[in-house]
């Protein structure tokens, strides 16, 4: 109760205040409304589809990781077996040779790294930017005046979220995120 008291007048102190000020919402009638952002991108079949695939090469990289992992800790296993039966200067041969290979490999893991993260700000990135639009011309044809995300606020009366309007339009908007890396 003290919540919706307090969203209330939260409203109304900002409304006149605001709509005082500015003598083009005093003339549209401003209007606030909500829209749950998580909700619509836990919707948005984009970003299922983005968040599907990104697990995917997720795992597949992970993987290819632990089995680096075993075939660098058996090599090494098996240098320092060697040390005991090279002589020296073949032994450090065989030593740099090793530490080569591994600081090629760990370097291409994080190049790998690297475009995986740059792939995950992408998808974000697309998905703002394609939300944003979409709140913004679903604003502008239904005379929302303010739209603020759902969770920025205490109390909301459902008639006030826009969320499933959003989430039906951001679906025809962007049906799909390009996933692959631009190699810059």
């Amino acid at each position: 109760m003290i919540k919706k008291i307090f969203c209330t007048f939260f409203i109304v102190i900002f409304n006149s205040s605001f709509c005082s000020s500015t003598s083009a919402a005093e003339e549209q009638n401003m209007q606030i409304f909500v829209a749950d952002v998580l909700l619509i991108s836990q919707k948005s079949i984009a970003m299922i589809e983005a968040k599907a695939e990104l697990e995917r090469v997720v795992s597949k990289y992970q993987k290819e990781t632990r089995e680096i992992q075993k075939v660098f800790t058996q090599k090494g296993k098996i240098l320092e077996q060697q040390e005991e039966l090279l002589k020296s200067e073949e032994f450090n041969k065989n030593k740099e040779e090793f530490e080569k290979e591994l600081r090629e490999k760990q370097q291409e893991f994080y190049v790998q790294r690297q475009n995986l993260e740059k792939l995950q700000e992408k998808v974000e990135i697309i998905f703002s930017n394609n939300i944003r639009e979409v709140i913004k011309n679903v604003s502008k044809v239904k005379a929302y005046g303010i739209v603020i995300d759902k969770s920025s606020i205490l109390y909301c009366e459902n008639a006030f979220d826009i969320s499933n309007i959003i989430i039906e339009e951001l679906n025809k908007r962007l049906k799909t995120i390009n996933l692959e890396v631009d190699k810059k």
